[in-house]
């Protein structure tokens, strides 16, 4: 907030934008790449 930049992302705010950005991080803390062991904790690792 107060940036230059504030302006283009108010302009870009929604609640679709919002949900997508959400799914995107559940899921990069759910999947992991496959070469991160499961001793790293800091993943959420979803049981498949």
């Amino acid at each position: 907030m107060g940036t230059e930049a504030e302006e283009l992302l108010n302009a870009c705010r929604s609640d679709d934008v919002d949900r997508d950005y959400r799914e995107q991080a559940e899921q990069c803390g759910l999947d992991p790449p496959d070469w991160v062991p499961r001793s790293h904790t800091w993943w959420r690792w979803r049981d498949k």
